[in-house]
């Protein structure tokens, strides 16, 4: 069990890094965004947009993966510790 809250925590640590990743991007598409605005390429510009909100979208849907992992976790760390003290 104690292997298994710990590929569960490298899990949770490598989603929320991936996380922070799309954030990153979605910051990145709207300096392009704003470029393309000054080049005068709306089209341009509202693509970028686009692709940013998608990056922002799957940053928060992994925060949220993230998060729920965080918490499984907690609980099962709780779980163990219970199981561990009453086998004593």
């Amino acid at each position: 069990m104690e292997r298994r809250l710990e590929s569960l925590e490298e899990y949770g640590a490598a989603l929320a890094r991936e996380a922070e990743q799309h954030a990153a991007n979605a910051g990145e598409w709207e300096r392009r965004a704003e470029l393309a605005v000054l080049a005068g390429d709306d089209d341009l510009a509202r693509d970028a947009l686009s692709l940013q909100r998608e990056a922002l979208q799957r940053a928060s849907s992994l925060e949220r993966q993230a998060a729920t992992i965080s918490a499984a976790m907690a609980e099962y760390t709780s779980a163990l510790a219970a199981l561990k003290a009453s086998s004593r």
